[in-house]
């Protein structure tokens, strides 16, 4: 360690990911990168992370259910330990194709019949958030 240190070793994460069979990053995919909201979205995802070491990529389907397909299968072939889709536009036979990737996915803002292990959703509670606010 101390001879790594000395010579400024820097270990490649690309190379520790494939030996541990995980990348300490998440695939963050939202309509607009220039929406406010999805800017506080991504704050917050940003703020749980902390201090895990894990790495947020990030990137928008601008409203297009193939744009946003393509993204997740990159997200995959970066093998991301998890994809977070925000407001899904993915038809379902698309839907089909995120059990096939593997890689835990979770909807935000979405209710979908498709619930398993490996995809998730988390959803508003609009009806409490206005009784709230009223």
């Amino acid at each position: 360690v101390r001879l790594a240190a000395e010579l400024g070793y820097t270990p490649n994460a690309i190379a520790q990911s494939l030996q541990q069979r995980h990348s300490d990053t998440i695939g963050l995919v939202v309509p607009d990168v220039a929406d406010p909201f999805w800017g506080e979205v991504v704050k917050g995802i940003e703020h749980v992370l902390g201090d895990t070491n894990k790495a947020l990529f990030l990137s928008a389907s601008h409203h297009d259910a193939t744009r946003q397909l393509k993204v997740i299968e990159l997200f995959h072939r970066r093998r991301v330990d998890g994809i977070i889709i925000a407001d899904a536009q993915l038809r379902t036979d698309q839907l089909a194709r995120l059990t096939q990737l593997g890689a835990p996915v979770v909807f935000l803002n979405q209710q979908r019949d498709l619930q398993s292990e490996q995809v998730r959703s988390i959803s508003i509670d609009n009806r409490l958030g206005g009784r709230l606010a009223a």
